[in-house]
């Protein structure tokens, strides 16, 4: 778990000896590039972790599996790695200030795939686990120095980042037959300030057993915040329909 000076309190290593906590200062080499909070910048070093596998598998912290996985999820017959793309195309053309910062990242990936591949529409990346492979991180550190140490060097989401990632790495490993694409179904939930839309898509998820999903904040009320905070602990602790958790427990 890759975190900058946060380990929670119920942590003791002899309790859980299968969890690493790794902070930000062991991944970064270049440690003027901290404190940031910039997820691209902490993405372009997460392959610099001590003792981590040739072949790794990333989740964001909003991301979950819904169902227990085999090697067969991540890895075709051929030990090709899966990539899990949405049906939304990605965004391409100039990045302008004031937009978000993962959308100037895709149009910057964009440019790059369209010169070094083919000019084309590229779904996004869905909101799942990435399969990395540290050779070709590697190699794509040795294509694009520059990009990605001004991205490194960013605190915040800008309009210069690439996201090596969630969108340069999969395209690029799919392009060179290094990856294929995955035909599993994930879903996104959005947590947003309307309640009843809330617990309609967490029933939605409960009843249809995605095997990856990923779960987003987006609320602005705090006090919506604390009640969608105790539902979903419900949501994870029940064995039963979230529907029923529902009719017991939401206000």
């Amino acid at each position: 778990i890759v975190t900058d000076h946060q380990i929670p309190d119920w942590y003791e290593k002899s309790a859980f000896p299968n969890i690493t906590f790794i902070d930000h200062q062991t991944i970064f080499p270049i440690k003027s590039h901290l404190p940031t909070f910039n997820s691209h910048s902490i993405e372009s070093n997460l392959h610099r972790i001590p003792g981590l596998s040739e072949n790794f598998i990333y989740l964001n912290d909003d991301v979950f599996l819904g169902d227990s996985c085999t090697y067969e999820d991540f890895f075709d017959e051929y030990n090709r790695s899966k990539i899990f793309l949405d049906p939304c195309n990605s965004r391409s053309g100039k990045p302008t200030p004031h937009e978000i910062g993962y959308r100037s990242a895709w149009k910057n990936t964009n440019a790059l795939l369209d010169k070094w591949f083919v000019r084309e529409k590229r779904k996004k990346t869905a909101h799942a686990p990435f399969v990395i492979n540290q050779r070709i991180i590697k190699q794509l550190w040795g294509l694009l120095e520059t990009e990605l140490l001004r991205t490194s060097a960013q605190p915040f989401r800008s309009i210069q980042d690439y996201s090596l990632v969630a969108s340069i790495y999969p395209y690029f490993s799919l392009y060179l037959a290094h990856s294929v694409e995955s035909d599993v179904k994930t879903k996104t939930v959005y947590l947003e300030d309307n309640m009843e839309d809330n617990l309609a898509a967490l029933v939605d998820l409960n009843k249809s057993k995605y095997k990856f999903f990923c779960l987003e904040d987006s609320s602005s009320d705090k006090a919506m915040d604390q009640i969608v905070e105790n539902f979903l602990i419900k949501f994870f602790e029940t064995n039963d329909s979230a529907e029923s958790t529902a009719s017991e427990n939401w206000p």
